[in-house]
This record gives C-alpha cells, sequence and structure tokens, in this order.
C-alpha cells in the first residue's frame, strides 16, 4: 500500500489538475491493484490542503464471501466432526497521507511524505457482531430448538463420531467470528495505548528503512450447537424427538489458548472435558 501511494504521487507531482480529479485518479489506481472476486469493493478518497502541503485520506472497504472448513476434534478422540460453513471476509482501512510540499521541492520525497494508519483491520464472520445479541445462538435453550422444524425442512447432514458411535448432525446453530486490529507503529515505540487520540505518523524513509512496527490485537468467538441421531435413524420428526442428541461448543478466544472453553452434551454418553478440549492455541495459516 505504502509503494502503491508513493508511486500515485511520484506520477502526478507536476501535473495541473484539480483535487476532484487527483482523487479519482489516485481511487482507480488502488482500486485496479485489488480483486473483490464477487464480493464488495468501495474506495474513497478525500484530497485537501494542509498548512504545509497536501492531505489525502484513504479509505477502503471490501467484502467477499468465503468457505470456512471447521473441524472438532477431541485431543483424548472421544468425538470428531467436519463440515463447511460460508462466511464474510471483510477489510477495512483508514489511512492519511501528507505530502510537505515545500520539502518535496527541496528534499526526497521519502522525508516529506508522511502516513498514519487509523483502521486496518481483517474481519471474519458468520453474523455481525452487533448482531450477536438477536441472532439467540448464545446461551442456546435446548429446549426451545424446533425438532419439528428439523425433519421437516431436510438438513444439511454432516458426520459426526461421538463415544465411538456414528451419527448424522445439522448444525442448528453457528457463529464465528474473528477480527485482527493492525496498528502501525515507529520501531521505538514501546506498544500501542487503545485511549490513544490518534495513531502514529510515520515518514516513508522511516518505513523504507524499517524503523517500525507492526502491532496487532484480535476479537474472537465461536459457538456451536448441532443436532445429532445415530446414523441407522431416518431422519423424521419421531426419531429427532426421542433419540436426539445435542452438542454444544463455545471458546471466547481463538487466539489464547487459556480462554474460556466449554462442552456440552445432552447424550447416552458422557464427555470429560478435562481431556477433549484443545490442548493450543489457534494460529493464523496453520
Amino acid at each position: 500500500m505504502v509503494n502503491l501511494l508513493r508511486r500515485n504521487v511520484v506520477r502526478l507531482s507536476g501535473v495541473c489538475t484539480t483535487y476532484e480529479i487527483l482523487s479519482y485518479e489516485m481511487s482507480r489506481t488502488i482500486e485496479s491493484r485489488l480483486t473483490p472476486e464477487d464480493g464488495f469493493l468501495n474506495v474513497d478518497i478525500l484530497c485537501d490542503t494542509t498548512t504545509n502541503g497536501m492531505f489525502f485520506n484513504i479509505s477502503i472497504y471490501m467484502d467477499r464471501p468465503v468457505s470456512v472448513p471447521v473441524m472438532f476434534t477431541a485431543s483424548d478422540s472421544s468425538f470428531s466432526t467436519a463440515f463447511d460453513t460460508t462466511c464474510t471476509l471483510e477489510f477495512i482501512a483508514d489511512i492519511d497521507l501528507f505530502v510537505d510540499a515545500g520539502m518535496a521541492l527541496k528534499d526526497s520525497l521519502s522525508r516529506a511524505t508522511s502516513v498514519r494508519v487509523n483502521t486496518l483491520t481483517v474481519e471474519l464472520y458468520s453474523v455481525p457482531w452487533d448482531e450477536f445479541e438477536y441472532h439467540g445462538c448464545f446461551d442456546c435453550d435446548w429446549d426451545e430448538i424446533d425438532y419439528q422444524g428439523l425433519s421437516e425442512d431436510p438438513p444439511q447432514l454432516f458426520p459426526f463420531v461421538i463415544g465411538q458411535k456414528n451419527y448424522n448432525a445439522t448444525s442448528k446453530c453457528f457463529i464465528l467470528y474473528a477480527k485482527t486490529f493492525w496498528y502501525l507503529s515507529p520501531a521505538d515505540v514501546s506498544g500501542f495505548i487503545d485511549d490513544e487520540p490518534t495513531a502514529n505518523t510515520l515518514t516513508f524513509e522511516q518505513i523504507e528503512k524499517g524503523d517500525f512496527t507492526w502491532e496487532a490485537a484480535q476479537l474472537s468467538a465461536l459457538e456451536s450447537v448441532m443436532v445429532m441421531l445415530p446414523a441407522a435413524e431416518s431422519w423424521d420428526s419421531l426419531a429427532v424427538s426421542e433419540n436426539r442428541a445435542i452438542f454444544q461448543y463455545t471458546v471466547d478466544d481463538l487466539f489464547d489458548g487459556e480462554s474460556l472453553e466449554q462442552i456440552w452434551l445432552r447424550a447416552d454418553f458422557p464427555i470429560d472435558e478435562n481431556v477433549s478440549l484443545r490442548t493450543g492455541k489457534f494460529t493464523p495459516g496453520k
């Protein structure tokens, strides 16, 4: 992103243009580098003057649907299942670019140009965070599940092996939410302070020399409620009502191995939570 913005400023320097044209050309350049792939892309750029030169605010929003494989496997092999679900992948960036016109004419552009990353986030969710309270999955009341509706509307079934017995399962409720916040800071800054009024501003010279650091913070949650029937049973209202088993799994932080993690099971055999829970934290890309 930094190199893209710098090339754009170099290419347009010395050209007589209006702020509207400059904003339009920069937007087109950024859009041409991004591929929404059946998703949504919006790039807004605001240009204005400052006491020292020019100011650009670059706002980028991009989302797309993605298929996410989900696998639950106990460390003691007491249960295992895997299925695919569709989530939304969202990217948001809000970046300020400052150009000191006087310095740019006299000195290196890398010293005359500085950047501030106000927002840089990547978010993956099945349900938007602000809609969780309306979704009804957290604190799910098993007695209020419409089992007859599940049998009348044939669900997508997937295999579930639990207690060495084979089941067919369907997801009654599934919430996946994972968001990473990225902060660009000078290398000598000890850490990002959450209540800072503004983010740090770095010159391109600092970035070119590697005199910076990226800091990250995460927010995540996962909950899944599954209704299961023995594999030999037909998926009808009587079987669902009388022979169902319910499996519920929650974790309040996917990135932290010490986070709260719980399993609930309604079936004719127990699960030992002490040996069934995960033993390591989620690591992106692995």
